[in-house]
């Protein structure tokens, strides 16, 4: 899964470098924003099903919840769908026409969505190839339709959000087909009511860490289009960096619901280790970004430079918070994890404000990346009270 998630995270790089390329700083500071809010708005209408679906499949294969869930599921992506559109329809009015050229993005924001949480089935089930395939076609499909289309002259920023909604519409159909065989249908079981109570804990801390996506629209709303497409660059491009360690989160989590005392000492030690590794790739990847830069995005871009080294170093804390966050939940610290992600999320957005406000794209990057350290600290240090409470 991990190896899947690396390959789909460099196709996604790669698409997002291009779309920088073509479309500008300006033209690529809104569509920052845009996608920041759509990435929010698209955790926000999952609710936290996605997460309930891989836990309760894994601890019980045919517990009801589940399917129940995923057909929840399926009327929140309409709903999301549609919010998505009214949203863009509403910039494209009254703030940019360029976000007309975004409207797309409303069908991906609901297909992607209803597409991995029913691919939370085959996960809880062990079956990672399912998961890898599907995210690998999806990138590489949304990167080939981009390409294709930026040959035909079509504007960046449409091509982009076509491809996207493209491929993850193909997606959706693929793996509901897919999942349907596996799963037990039967009448609905449990309320509207009752899913979503016991799937709040991890729609909150879900909901607060992706939070961070509306930084770009901060950064934009206060220092200017300019100077967000400059943090846009650092903040999106290192974002799939982290898939790593969120495919690793997503699989500790059923691990550390079963796992006794001794076996979340090894969970910690893993992610300690995985940390450090990550720390030395991180460390080269950031020696290694003026020429990057330069090469990639040209010189338009050479002001994102210290923007990208700074939020590259907070990875390493971002992926720490994850596996910790992901430890926690599975011992039954949902809500401290949640209550974690919120705080850290505004302390995050506050920092990218005011940072954009005195530094520009350094400032708000260096408030991305100070968020990402506080909440691996603070996770790390209720991991130790856990185990305290146990001695």
């Amino acid at each position: 899964m991990s190896a899947g998630r690396v390959l789909g995270a460099l196709l996604q790089t790669v698409t997002f470098v291009l779309v920088a390329r073509n479309a500008g700083p300006v033209e690529f500071g809104l569509l920052g924003a845009a996608f920041g809010i759509a990435t929010v708005i698209q955790t926000g209408f999952d609710f936290g099903l996605s997460t309930l679906i891989v836990r309760e499949r894994a601890s019980e294969k045919h517990n009801p919840i589940v399917t129940d869930a995923l057909k929840l599921a399926d009327v929140n992506a309409l709903y999301l769908s549609a919010a998505a559109a009214v949203l863009l329809l509403g910039a494209g009015l009254f703030l940019n026409p360029v976000f007309f050229m975004m409207l797309p993005l409303a069908v991906w924001v609901g297909a992607e969505r209803q597409a991995d949480t029913w691919l939370g089935v085959p996960l809880a089930d062990g079956d990672a190839k399912v998961n890898t395939v599907n995210l690998v076609l999806r990138r590489t499909a949304a990167l080939g339709l981009y390409a294709a289309m930026v040959a035909l002259n079509v504007p960046a920023i449409l091509a982009f959000s076509v491809s996207l909604a493209m491929a993850s519409l193909a997606s959706s159909v693929a793996v509901r087909r897919y999942v349907a065989g596996l799963i037990m249908v039967r009448r609905i079981e449990h309320g509207r009511q009752h899913i979503l109570s016991v799937a709040r804990p991890y729609w909150i801390n879900s909901l607060g860490t992706q939070a961070r996506n509306l930084d770009s629209a901060i950064v934009s709303a206060v220092a200017g289009p300019f100077q967000a497409g400059l943090y846009g660059v650092a903040s999106r491009t290192t974002g799939p960096m982290r898939i790593l360690s969120t495919s690793l989160a997503t699989v500790i989590l059923p691990a550390a619901a079963k796992a006794t005392p001794r076996g979340i000492r090894r969970l910690v030690a893993l992610t300690l280790g995985v940390c450090l590794c990550l720390g030395i790739l991180y460390s080269a990847i950031i020696v290694f970004t003026p020429w990057l830069v330069v090469t990639f995005l040209g010189d338009a871009y050479s002001g994102a430079v210290v923007p990208i080294q700074l939020a590259i170093g907070g990875l390493v804390f971002a992926a720490a918070a994850s596996l910790f966050g992901s430890i926690l939940q599975g011992v039954g610290k949902q809500k401290f994890v949640a209550k974690t992600a919120v705080g850290t999320t505004v302390v995050c957005l506050l920092g990218a404000s005011v940072g954009s406000v005195q530094f520009g794209a350094i400032g708000a990057a260096t408030g991305l990346a100070a968020s990402f350290t506080f909440q691996a600290l603070i996770l790390a240090i209720g991991i130790l009270a856990w185990f305290r409470k146990r001695a």
